[in-house]
């Protein structure tokens, strides 16, 4: 009787933490995801504001030239 007891106690635990533990695990690889893809995002909206400004450099330098040569 007492065995059984234990037995059916631990299995009521496990059916609850067992189900925790791997929501936790998910969540917290969830965040990690979100944030590196946070910081991914962030570099490519640095490297798209350089670009433009690289190419808005060269239009006007090239504007420039074409009004000295004219």
């Amino acid at each position: 009787m007492n065995t059984d007891l234990i037995l059916a106690a631990a299995l009521v635990f496990a059916a609850v933490v067992v189900p925790l533990v791997w929501w936790l695990f998910v969540r917290r690889a969830a965040r990690r995801v979100l944030a590196q893809a946070e910081r991914d995002a962030a570099k490519a909206l640095e490297d798209a504001e350089r670009e433009r400004e690289a190419q808005l450099r060269e239009a006007e330098l090239a504007a420039k030239e074409k009004l000295l040569q004219a």
